[in-house]
């Protein structure tokens, strides 16, 4: 049986910019130092997809993705594993 509910994301996202309507930045409670973005992006040769980026005191991870949810899903994802290292 498959799991077909959309991603629902850890924290909560919010527009980064008033005037950019697909650019947002989550901050975690976890650490005030990180910052997780994800915007609306142009690829190489016309293509568009969602570019994430988790940045603490410096970049821990950056990707891209066909829809917001995976971008916030691989953002998240990317955040936790980087909290999961400074515990070991």
């Amino acid at each position: 049986m498959s799991n077909d509910k959309p991603y629902e994301p850890v924290f909560y996202w919010e527009l980064t910019w008033a005037d950019k309507p697909r650019d947002y930045t989550a901050r975690p409670p976890q650490r005030k130092e990180s910052t997780l973005l994800m915007y609306w992006d142009l690829g190489p040769n016309g293509g568009e997809r969602w570019h994430w980026i988790v940045n603490d005191t410096k970049l821990i991870a950056q990707g891209y993705a066909e829809t917001h949810l995976e971008a916030a899903r691989k953002a998240e994802a990317a955040f936790f594993q980087f909290l999961e290292q400074l515990e070991n």
